[in-house]
């Protein structure tokens, strides 16, 4: 009876929400060594796909905020892509699930790498820190899953 108590428990207790699917996320940099950037908010919109625990994806910047540059939209060719790799992580069986997702960004002057940290809050939402090698930038993140 044990075992299928436990069982039972893993089943509900353990599994991944279904985090495939369309998403927008957030980041606002905190600090920075360029520091116009800091307090600087980026949108983008992202195709997610985890299989077992690899992600897979693709980025694209339309929405940027920041006090020198004040807020821009991007549109069509504008926008900078990005291509998107990365795992699942679990801590103990009871623990929370963690998205490490690694961003290569083809952005408007050259190439950069940007590496989001995420927990999974529910099956529409993640919250994390994020580090990138655009102007050595550290900050938060927030994640939402768009509706189909």
């Amino acid at each position: 009876m044990g075992d299928a108590i436990s069982t039972f428990v893993k089943n509900i207790e353990n599994k991944l929400p279904n985090l495939n699917g369309t998403w927008v996320y957030e980041q606002i940099t905190a600090s920075s060594s360029y520091n116009p950037y800091v307090g600087m908010k980026l949108q983008y919109l992202v195709l997610l796909s985890i299989h077992e625990n690899k992600i897979s994806g693709s980025a694209e910047k339309f929405w940027e905020f920041s006090i020198a540059g004040g807020e821009r939209k991007y549109v069509g060719k504008n926008r900078s892509t990005a291509t998107i790799s990365g795992h699942v992580t679990k801590q103990g069986f009871f623990g929370q699930y963690q998205l490490v997702i690694h961003l290569n960004e083809d952005g408007h002057g050259r190439k950069y790498s940007t590496q989001h940290i995420l927990s999974v809050v529910d099956s529409c939402s993640l919250t994390g820190i994020f580090s990138s090698t655009a102007a050595n930038q550290i900050g938060t993140c927030y994640w939402t899953k768009r509706s189909s």
